[in-house]
């Protein structure tokens, strides 16, 4: 607890970037906006890892019907008479199960009292019917004996199918096996010998694999349909994987010898018109050989595939972390983003002395580096998919950008806090704090940079030293507080008449200022100091101890001329004190250049 209290009092801002991005993320989740992306990433890794390419499933066969099927009927429907020959040629091939993926509620004449003595006859069909709505009543026959499966597919929001139902409850509550996982189920008992065990309400056993009810928030999903008992399904190949008789060779008599032996045959449709047709994770996929949409009776086939290797351990059954472990993964990776983005980006801002390339330099680093971070984490919940679990990648992929974006606006202002206490500190080392002008450093430092610019560049440059005349005196009589506050006015004039543009006003010591003009000519500095005296006399500041002004006057000495390399800057200004000196000499109030025969 301390350690954390800690880092808190330390690190405030990265805290709260970690706190606000999470809590940001999982407001997003829950009310399911990052779902369609989770279900996007959870796609793209499927299509990923699954090769495009397999060996058929032996175990399964499929007997289609597809449109030349109907047009060689006469009828949209394929008739009782037809279906039930064709179940009767391949109950002779003896079969482990036949599932009929087609509903029969209702008759397709002719041949309605053939199929219902077929369904009678050979007791290893097993028919479907619907439980949602709307529902779909199973063939009279095979309700009666319990061969009447749900074969109800679970939609996602993006009309995909990822899961499957082991059972689910009719409208009277009572629980009805999904089609797939009854004939696979039918298929391990008769050759396997293995059983469903239930193990907890929630936890069903079937041989080397343990079933874990889908929950609402498992994996990507927020507030799934969690009815019944779902699992998610691994499709394993974009490409079909079974082989596959059309009905009008079964009609034909053309199946070949042992085909559907010990085997579990599915009849289906795959007819456009008959509307059987789903979308599935491989929708749409970059693969021109995968198909856009997967016909319910190759779904049923896939998902049994699945339960029969599961159950023999040949495949794992994908996983799910607890929501409370999600959490903590997000919240984890909004901490990095907090910490990695905000932090790398403030050192390389602060760096002022670098160059602007080298600035983009380190950018571009820091840009690998939060490259990486998102690529270990991309390629972390690759792996756990590989490996069978299903880790949610887009909310702490979000969570580390918006925690790093929220550290490095918060960076960001301390840098700009940092800055401007800075240039403040820079202006108080530079400016005179009671008259605030700059002061005798800046003064220093400014005349030499000119200094140098004139001798190299042979252009003017005037030193300006201005005294207010008897200030001592005034000082004895008006005392130092309204001394002080003589100076400042003084300084204002200044600071009017010298703007920054032109040069640079200085307190130079007590009641004396300075005044630097780099470029200026032997006019302007007449005009300026000509300026100076009357703006001081206008002030009309009281200074009944003057000996030549009953108000505040100013002696002036200048420092005037085009320097060459070999002269000396402080010679310059000591004549700049000399014509001051002069000034004071001659009378006071009043300006004197230097010449050499002051000197």
């Amino acid at each position: 607890m301390k350690t954390i209290r800690g880092l808190v009092t330390q690190y405030p801002g990265f805290c709260v970037a970690t706190i606000l991005a999470t809590g940001l993320v999982l407001s997003l989740r829950y009310v399911g906006l990052l779902q369609p992306l989770e279900w996007a990433a959870y796609d793209t890794f499927l299509q990923t890892i699954t090769p495009t390419r397999s060996h058929l499933d032996d175990r399964i066969k499929l007997v289609t019907i597809d449109e030349a099927d109907l047009q060689a009927n006469g009828q949209a429907l394929i008739s009782d008479r037809a279906l039930a020959t064709a179940l009767r040629r391949l109950a002779a091939q003896q079969p482990r199960v036949i599932g009929l993926d087609l509903y029969r509620d209702l008759p397709v004449p002719p041949g309605h009292p053939e199929l219902k003595t077929a369904l009678r006859d050979i007791p290893n069909i097993v028919g479907i019917q619907k439980i949602g709505q709307p529902t779909i009543a199973p063939p009279p026959i095979l309700a009666a004996d319990g061969r009447a499966k749900a074969s109800d597919f679970s939609l996602d929001g993006d009309n995909r199918i990822r899961r499957a139902y082991l059972f689910l409850q009719d409208a009277k509550n009572q629980p009805i096996s999904g089609f797939a996982a009854y004939l696979a189920l039918w298929f391990l008992e008769d050759e396997k010998n293995i059983k469903f065990t239930k193990l907890s309400p929630d936890r069903w056993q079937l041989g080397a694999a343990t079933f874990q009810r889908f929950k609402a928030f498992d994996g990507g999903y927020v507030r799934a349909n969690a009815e019944g008992f779902q699992f998610l399904i691994d499709y394993q190949n974009p490409v079909h994987p079974f082989e596959t008789i059309p009905l009008r060779e079964v009609l034909a008599g053309n199946l070949p010898d042992d085909w559907g032996r010990d085997r579990i045959i599915l009849i289906g449709t795959t007819a456009e018109s008959m509307n059987d047709l789903f979308a599935t994770p491989f929708s749409e996929f970059g693969n021109t050989s995968t198909p856009k949409l997967m016909a319910g009776v190759e779904i049923h086939a896939r998902i049994i595939a699945q339960l029969l290797d599961v159950a023999q351990g040949t495949r794992h059954l994908r996983k799910t972390s607890p929501e409370s472990l999600e959490i903590l993964w997000i919240m984890l990776w909004s901490w990095l983003g907090a910490n990695f983005i905000g932090p790398y980006t403030r050192k390389s801002t602060m760096r002022t002395t670098c160059t602007p390339q080298q600035q983009v330099q380190l950018l571009g680093g820091e840009v690998v580096i939060i490259g990486a971070w998102l690529t270990l984490l991309i390629g972390f919940s690759y792996g756990a998919f590989v490996g069978g679990f299903w880790i949610p990648v887009v909310p702490p992929l979000i969570g580390f950008l918006g925690a790093g974006l929220g550290s490095l606006i918060h960076t960001a202002n301390q840098v700009k806090t940092l800055r401007i206490q800075n240039q403040l500190l820079e202006n108080l080392a530079k400016v005179d704090s009671l008259t605030q002008v700059a002061n005798r450093r800046s003064l220093d430092d400014y005349l030499k940079i000119h200094w140098q610019q004139a001798q190299q560049q042979q252009h003017q440059i005037a030193v300006i030293l201005c005294d207010l005349d008897y200030f001592k005196q005034y000082n004895d009589t008006y005392g130092h507080s309204a001394g002080d506050d003589c100076l400042q006015q003084f300084a204002q004039v200044l600071s009017r008449l010298v703007p920054n543009h032109i040069g640079l006003a200085a307190r130079y010591g007590g009641e004396e200022f300075a005044i630097v003009l780099p470029y200026g000519s032997r006019s302007d500095v007449e005009t300026l100091t000509t300026q100076i005296h009357q703006h001081t006399r206008q002030l009309a500041i009281a200074h009944s101890a003057s000996g030549v002004s009953k108000t505040v006057t100013v002696s002036i000495g200048v420092s005037h001329d085009i320097p060459t390399p070999k002269d000396d800057l402080q010679e310059f200004i000591n004549r700049a004190d000399c014509a001051l000196y002069h000034a004071k000499k001659q009378g006071r109030d009043r300006t004197v250049f230097f010449t050499n025969t002051l000197a």
